[in-house]
């Protein structure tokens, strides 16, 4: 089996789930994350969470997953519609 393995190692700000999907799909949406400003609230994390996140020096772009989705929901509208499909039997 083939395995592959990231250039950095893993930090909570700067090369997580959020950051490396943001990389890969700037690749195709290059205007994605322009407007991380607005949008870089810090979703999820709690006020000692923030502060430690502040502590170290917030990064320049989006890094948690409740901010790009607020991101995205602002450019393709409030969430997709949801689908449900039924198997025949």
């Amino acid at each position: 089996m083939t395995q592959y393995r990231i250039l950095d190692d893993y930090d909570a700000l700067t090369s997580n789930c959020t950051t490396l999907s943001l990389h890969a799909a700037q690749l195709v949406m290059a205007h994605l994350d322009d407007n991380h400003d607005k949008f870089g609230d810090m979703r999820g994390l709690n006020l000692f969470e923030r502060g430690a996140a502040m502590a170290k020096g917030r990064p320049d772009g989006t890094f948690m997953p409740g901010d790009l989705k607020a991101e995205l929901d602002d450019i393709h509208g409030a969430g997709a519609p949801r689908v449900q499909t039924y198997k025949a039997q």
